[in-house]
């Protein structure tokens, strides 16, 4: 009898003793939102990083400091232009994207299912077209028959929408505007008189200024343009995906200091993360059908 009643009281002991174990399993797992089905290590990008080491130089606070946030190791993989971003999303060798308005157009246009986390807010991110202060060229209505140097194809901020721009004033920008798609040379080609016009965005035409002087006429200013963004894969777990969300927005402030503290992200100096919605994206878009670009 005794020694029955010693086998039940061992017996209760390991339940509960089991109990309490899978309690603290619970709660490890709801603080790091841990699954099975989750990888074990994310892997993060950026469009148009040039190389491991400019990848680097540029987030290994942020990637350092999303590891703390997540409690999930994040490694990086290099990406170097727009076509790299989007195959590798598409193909599940990325997890998450660091990437522009137009990369991710292009990544939902391939899998509808690419997710959007969290965009970075960019004061003064809304497109400028400049002349020379000599050019008689003072507004969008005298750029008929005039030249401007554009970055490239693919650029949200000086390709896409000031060529929108264009056609909204009711020019055929196929003949009516000399339109060079220069990449990072449109500058130089622009202070050397090889072209009328310069397409840039409100920051960098003020870094302009300071650095040559008030002497450019302003054509023409556009709406604000959708914000960067970090997009994760479509391959991902959707509870995943909503814990990403969810820790970036609450980590945003540190988040943003880490992009900022490598002197190579300025530009985000003043932003903030805030929830991305994909139809924050639709006028870009429209502007790649109007402008009959393809998505891919």
């Amino acid at each position: 009898m005794k020694k029955l009643a010693w086998l039940t009281l061992v017996s209760m002991i390991a339940v509960l003793l089991a109990a309490c174990g899978n309690d603290e399993n619970t709660e490890a797992e709801a603080d790091t939102g841990g699954n099975e089905d989750w990888p074990e290590t994310l892997r993060f990008g950026a469009a148009d990083i040039e190389g491991m080491e400019q990848l680097h130089t540029e987030f290994e606070p942020f990637r350092a400091e999303l590891e703390d946030a997540l409690d999930m190791e994040v490694e990086f993989f290099a990406l170097s232009n727009r076509t790299t971003a989007v195959t590798a999303m598409e193909y599940d060798q990325v997890d998450l994207l660091f990437a522009g308005g137009a990369e991710y157009v292009m990544m939902d246009s391939a899998d509808e299912n690419t997710e959007p986390i969290a965009a970075l807010t960019r004061p003064g991110y809304l497109p400028v077209i400049i002349s020379h202060e000599d050019s008689g060229i003072e507004s969008i209505e005298d750029m008929e028959g005039a030249s401007i140097a554009l970055s490239d194809i693919g650029s949200t901020s000086a390709y896409i929408m000031p060529m929108k721009m264009f056609n909204d004033a009711g020019y055929d920008v196929e003949n009516d505007i000399e339109a060079y798609t220069l990449g990072d040379t449109m500058y130089e080609a622009f202070l050397t008189g090889e072209t009328d016009t310069l397409a840039l965005t409100a920051l960098n035409y003020e870094d302009l200024v300071e650095e040559e002087g008030d002497i450019f006429n302003v054509v023409a200013e556009g709406p604000a343009l959708p914000n960067d963004l970090i997009v994760a894969s479509p391959h991902l777990p959707e509870d995943l995906v909503e814990f990403l969300e969810e820790k970036m927005i609450e980590n945003g402030d540190v988040l943003i200091d880490a992009i900022v503290s490598t002197g190579e992200n300025d530009k985000f100096s003043e932003s903030e993360f805030i929830n991305a919605e994909d139809s924050d994206y639709d006028g870009l878009r429209d502007a790649y059908e109007l402008l009959g670009l393809d998505f891919e």
